[in-house]
């Protein structure tokens, strides 16, 4: 597993490797807060304290799941997990070298998005849920909606943003969220794996096709301002 820290510049990007963890697992998502850098892989989720860049190091590797965990996500304290066996994990995180677990929920998932108080859990094949996780050890489902295979999902204010196999990036109005709606299927996008918002920023994986960067500064009109070219996948 790798972390690396990433700058941007006007229309350039760099990019520099700082630290690795040596155990051959593969990473599949990253939660970072309060110091911290949680990562799913094949074996669960590790937890690793980033507070000095030089020096990051591994403070547990919890092991209530079994095998892999996939999308993962952070609301405060709370931690999400996705797991493809046994659903959504939702642990308390406050003490980054002691996570306990709240609560599960759902059937097996491949990601966990916030959105508010709710999260946005999906799995491959099957429908996107909205889970309200305000009472974190109580989790409740708000909503299932239609889009099937959505791995992938960021959001801000009302509105998110999900991939669709098919059709690439989807934006919905979670305005009401016992009723969402779509809005539109963001042009330019294709081939979506991963979805990332950042303040009013949002960042697209595109696998071979690059990252592509939307200004969502007016989250309902979403601007696509740049793309870094990527040889391999993103």
């Amino acid at each position: 597993m790798l972390i690396a820290a990433a700058g941007i510049g006007g229309s350039a990007a760099t990019l520099e490797r700082f630290y690795a963890d040596d155990r051959g697992d593969t990473a599949y998502d990253v939660a970072v807060g309060g110091g911290c850098a949680d990562i799913s892989c094949n074996g669960g989720v590790s937890i690793h304290d980033i507070r000095d860049p030089d020096n990051p190091s591994l403070l547990v590797h919890p092991g209530w799941i079994d095998g892999a965990a996939f999308g993962l996500a952070l609301n405060g304290e709370t931690l999400l997990i996705a797991s493809p066996r046994q659903g959504l994990f939702i642990a308390d995180g406050s003490d980054p070298s002691d996570p306990i677990i709240l609560a599960q929920h759902g059937d097996p998932a491949a990601s966990a998005g916030v959105h508010r108080d709710g999260s946005l859990v999906s799995g491959y094949g099957r429908p996107l849920v909205l889970v309200d996780v305000a009472d974190p050890a109580n989790p409740t489902e708000i909503v299932e909606m239609g889009w099937r295979g959505a791995n992938r999902v960021g959001g801000k204010e009302d509105f998110a943003c999900v991939t669709d196999p098919e059709r690439g990036a989807v934006l919905l109005d979670l305005s009401d969220r016992t009723n969402p709606s779509e809005i539109r299927v963001l042009a330019g996008c294709d081939s979506v794996y991963r979805i990332e918002v950042r303040g009013d920023w949002m960042y697209v994986a595109q696998c071979a096709f690059g990252v592509r960067v939307f200004d969502i500064s007016s989250p309902r009109y979403p601007t696509s301002r740049f793309c870094f070219p990527h040889s391999g996948e993103a």
